[in-house]
């Protein structure tokens, strides 16, 4: 068993990560990326990320189970603050769009 996990291992190193398109060759997600988030979206996901360390070490386990939801729900809230576009005219408000119709963008 060693060593065909050895073999594999050695195999993808040899083959190398799978190419970006628009990321450094280290990066195996072809996804476009922007230069950087929102300064809403970082500060969502590092109120996440406390969150997440405060829930680690709280003893109760409904305490933990509801502070790790509510980072979870920061996290999704900071995709969306990152996906989040302006809106074309500042005359007048487009319609308000839903969770579904943001991410795909």
């Amino acid at each position: 068993m060693a060593n065909s996990s050895a073999a594999a291992a050695r195999r993808r190193r040899a083959s190398g990560p799978a190419p970006s398109l628009t990321g450094p060759a280290s990066d195996v997600h072809p996804v476009l990326r922007r230069a950087t988030a929102p300064p809403a979206a970082l500060d969502l996901l590092a109120q996440a990320r406390a969150g997440l360390d405060e829930a680690a070490v709280l003893e109760t386990s409904n305490e933990r189970y509801a502070t790790a939801h509510l980072a979870a729900l920061r996290t999704a809230a900071a995709v969306l603050a990152a996906r989040a576009q302006p809106e074309p005219t500042a005359r007048r408000r487009a319609r308000i769009r839903s969770a579904w119709e943001v991410l795909p963008r």
